[in-house]
């Protein structure tokens, strides 16, 4: 094992894994994990080169990676209990290509019916905020928009959210990589509480037939184009991707805009905002990898690798790879480059990425003339990450607006 493989997952790595990624990129583009059957995939080019072809890299879950007390480095397979709902997110085609074009038809129909309420809630929420007093911008405004929306969406009862904005923030830190015995047993028992919910909650769906996203995963399962795991598991992937990835954008947002005082010129501008908004997408990804696994053995980047070998797809490092984006640590607004992958690509693009643009957009168009009012209450150089080996979302983020 080398230098590079001793330093991945270190202190340094869960702050600011940036200049480890540049590493990889340019010694080790393909680097085995430790001692491992995982391979970490850290250039835009490759990673597109993986998406490309799903049938050499399934999207197949290998299980995940966790980081023990002891800085051993564990393996978990994924439990293979349909009980907890099939993801659609992990299946590959022919059964991958049907249910996602129904799924998205009827995602972004209901995503559409409710976005005059998230610009109204977003409004009100910008209303609302304490003035000359501190508060966390990620409890009052970042975990709030994409939880409430999800909600509504849903119609899970509103006085789930807080329970919800918990359970997917655990849930998906479990998938991502913990670092700690106790953060491991944390967010598993998380993920397990927030399976047991939504199973509930799906049969009262079931029963009903209410008006509103779970109806329609209700009907197409009784019309016979769904399996009842599917929906459940469709149930699951949106409330953990819903509720806690686009509050890890927002947030990086304004931790961004902070550190960056012309760009808040750029959010200001209503022909520079959604520009902008796509930048700090890809400088701060919040899922920082994803996973596939090789079904025939193949090389990729001059890295033979075996079947059964499992992928780690940096999004992360290929959304700053300095061979795509000119100035990769810079905003630009005006980049004629590739497009980030922040959403991922082909197939298995993000299905949620229209409902995130729409509350990231809502958010920051009721924020505008506050932003520039808005002042840290921390340090900037050493944000509160979430301890995490591939979630990048601010555990906290004190702010106060200055208005005297």
């Amino acid at each position: 094992m080398n230098d590079i493989q001793r330093q991945i997952f270190n202190a340094q790595w869960m702050n600011d894994p940036y200049p480890m990624y540049a590493i990889l990129r340019q010694e080790m583009p393909v680097c085995r994990v430790r001692d491992t059957h995982f391979h970490f995939v850290s250039r835009y080019d490759d990673i597109a080169a993986v998406l490309k072809d799903p049938s050499t890299f399934s999207s197949r879950s290998p299980g995940f990676i966790r980081l023990c007390d002891n800085g051993e480095l564990e393996l978990r397979t994924a439990p293979d209990d349909e009980r907890a709902g099939r993801i659609l997110g992990v299946e590959d085609p022919p059964v991958h290509t049907e249910q996602r074009r129904k799924l998205s038809l009827v995602f972004n129909r209901r995503v559409k019916r409710i976005e005059a309420e998230i610009d109204a809630y977003c409004q009100k929420l910008a209303r609302e905020l304490p003035r000359d007093e501190p508060f966390d911008f990620m409890g009052r405004c970042a975990r709030d928009v994409p939880s409430w929306a999800i909600c509504t969406l849903l119609g899970i009862p509103m006085d789930m959210q807080g329970q919800l904005v918990r359970w997917a923030h655990d849930a998906i830190t479990l998938m991502l990589g913990t670092v700690n015995d106790a953060g491991f047993l944390r967010s598993g028992m998380a993920a397990l509480e927030l399976q047991q919910y939504l199973t509930g909650f799906y049969a009262s769906v079931a029963r009903d037939k209410p008006d509103n996203m779970s109806g329609d995963l209700a009907a197409m399962v009784e019309a016979g184009e769904l399996e009842p795991e599917t929906a459940l598991g469709m149930l699951f992937q949106l409330v953990v991707g819903g509720a806690d990835t686009t509050a890890s954008w927002i947030g990086s947002t304004l931790l961004l805009l902070l550190r960056d005082r012309e760009a808040m010129r750029l959010l200001q501008d209503e022909n520079t905002r959604l520009a902008l908004l796509e930048e700090t997408l890809r400088l701060e990804t919040p899922s920082q990898g994803n996973y596939r696994v090789v079904t025939t053995a193949t090389e990729l980047a001059g890295t033979r690798l075996p079947a059964g070998a499992a992928l780690v797809l940096l999004w992360g490092s290929a959304n700053r790879d300095q061979t795509v984006f000119s100035q990769p640590d810079a905003i630009r607004v005006d980049r004629e480059a590739k497009p980030h992958l922040g959403f991922g690509r082909g197939i298995h693009a993000c299905l949620g990425a229209n409902l995130a643009r729409t509350e990231c957009r809502a958010v920051f168009t009721a924020l505008a003339d506050l932003v520039p009012k808005m002042r840290p209450m921390g340090d900037l150089a050493a944000p509160d990450w979430t301890p995490s080996l591939f979630s990048r979302q601010l555990e906290t983020l004190a702010v106060c607006i200055d208005t005297r």
